[in-house]
């Protein structure tokens, strides 16, 4: 596998300096024919004029995608003048409809391919074939971020004499943080029909043997724009979203080192009736209970008195539950038949396997591998750089319009979340979620040298803050409170006690 993509990446490299070959101008050319001569000189007239204003270049812009072709992807860029000077007076070829007096719009930009990453050119055979898969993807109508830059190159016109004009036309890639929002069809079913729960399935059925035959016929094909699920793709999807303490402080009684997982959740997906079929919420009883401080309460809605019901188990009871699950109704259809499924490393190779080890827990195999669904998205929609933590769930949601479900934080609602990304990646790519998916728990792995793990916790900057309404600490930047919404108080700064 390392070798095909080693290779795959190199044909990928190829391919995009195949296309850093071909002259700017050709691709302007073929993009610019869309438009009369007359209303491709205003365009133009108006990039000079928010150039001179310093409006363009080096800035972020909205870009809507209009198509694609053989050279790159044509998008309307909408433009805001921050400038404060009179506004520009260019009205139908340069605004829309309603926009605001200083907004226009740069119809028919162009992004070259050549701009793209790498991984994008790795199945392609050709240009055109590159362009349908886009619109397939990322179809007319969906909106991101652009950066626009000064390039070399120039587009070239004559004056009334016949002399040539060289006049620089600014190009657009895609930004680090693009926030993309997906034209999908709105076919795509993240809402199918109602859960059966396999403890009641296996009530129904007498023996085990009734019980397989009845998964193997169970429910609808999938999807017609799917076609027949590939064989590689694992039948059931185990999502797992821990919840654990952790604290905001100038002194934090917890910190990601020493964090317990307090909720564990999970929600069984059928990938062919994209049903789900299980769901399961199990809440841990930590070793340090002080660990569940104010900020913990507030980010996850898990207060003290919850761990500490008798329902509340240790995690070591929690595994073991999760395991009998697992071997009642999983593996008795082959242990290659599901596979776990998180946002991010962070709960399995990160939370899980350090507490651990801690606590000298041994962990089942099925809890050693995992598919994290932001790979997936990445994998999916490989036009956008996110890095190898992102995106984050909020921007994953807003891509796909799909909302978050109950409340963010709360394990099993994310869970449920994580489901709908599944359901929606599902209908739209074959080879979504199949073995060659699976990221293997790396042992060696050292997260608490890793920084970006943190960000939910730690210690709190000096001009932190905490709110009048739920004494919980704020970050800095924040005027409201991300979990009251009570305004901040300027005049109370928090305090070492």
């Amino acid at each position: 596998r390392a070798r095909k993509k080693r290779s795959s990446g190199a044909a990928g490299k190829a391919k995009k300096r195949a296309l850093e070959k071909t002259e700017y101008m050709s691709a302007v050319e073929a993009q610019s024919g869309m438009y009369e001569e007359a209303q491709l000189v205003r365009q133009l007239e108006m990039l000079e004029d928010l150039m001179e204003r310093e409006q363009v270049i080096g800035r972020t812009h909205l870009a809507r995608v209009r198509t694609c072709n053989a050279y790159g992807m044509v998008v309307d860029v909408m433009v805001t003048d921050t400038s404060q000077l009179t506004p520009l007076k260019y009205e139908f070829e340069c605004r829309d409809e309603g926009m605001p007096s200083n907004c226009y719009v740069w119809r028919s930009a162009l992004i070259s391919w050549s701009v793209f990453p790498n991984a994008l050119f790795q199945d392609i055979e050709d240009m055109e074939d590159l362009a349908k898969h886009t619109l397939h993807l990322v179809p007319p109508g969906s909106t991101f971020k652009v950066y626009a830059y000064q390039k070399e190159d120039v587009l070239l016109s004559r004056d009334l004499e016949g002399r040539e004009v060289h006049k620089f036309l600014p190009c657009l890639k895609i930004a680090r943080r693009p926030y993309p929002t997906l034209h999908i069809n709105a076919a795509i079913n993240t809402h199918p029909a109602s859960t059966v729960p396999m403890a009641e399935l296996l009530k129904r059925y007498s023996t085990q043997e009734e019980l397989l035959d009845f998964f193997a016929q169970h429910g609808a094909p999938p999807s017609a724009n799917v076609g027949t699920a590939p064989s590689q793709r694992f039948k059931y999807l185990v999502v797992i979203d821990f919840e654990a303490t952790c604290d905001f402080a100038f002194e934090p009684v917890v910190d990601h080192t020493t964090a317990e997982i307090l909720e564990f959740p999970w929600v069984v997906l059928d990938t062919e009736t994209r049903k789900i079929v299980h769901s399961e919420r199990i809440y841990v009883r930590p070793d340090n209970l002080d660990g569940i401080t104010k900020y913990c309460t507030a980010l996850t809605g898990i207060s003290r008195e919850t761990c500490a019901a008798p329902d509340a188990i240790p995690l070591t009871h929690a595994l073991a539950k999760f395991d009998e699950f697992v071997r009642e109704f999983l593996v008795p259809q082959g242990e290659g038949c599901f596979c776990v499924v998180t946002d991010s490393r962070w709960d399995i190779s990160v939370q899980l396997h350090t507490e651990a080890k801690r606590k000298n827990i041994t962990l089942s195999p099925w809890l050693k591998r995992f598919v994290d669904v932001k790979s997936e998205f990445r994998r999916i929609w490989k036009w956008f750089p996110f890095s190898a933590k992102e995106p984050p769930l909020f921007v994953m949601l807003q891509a796909t319009g799909l909302p978050f479900v109950g409340r963010h934080h709360s394990g099993l609602d994310d869970c449920k979340t994580i489901v709908q990304l599944a359901q929606f990646m599902l209908q739209l790519d074959p080879c979504s979620f199949t073995r060659e998916c699976v990221e293997e728990v790396d042992e060696a792995y050292e997260p608490f040298e890793d920084p970006s793990w943190s960000s939910y916790m730690g210690v709190a900057p000096p001009d932190a803050w905490i709110c009048p309404g739920c004494s919980v600490f704020n970050k800095p930047h924040l005027q409201v409170c991300q979990f009251c919404k009570a305004d901040r108080d300027h005049g109370d700064h928090g305090k070492k006690d």
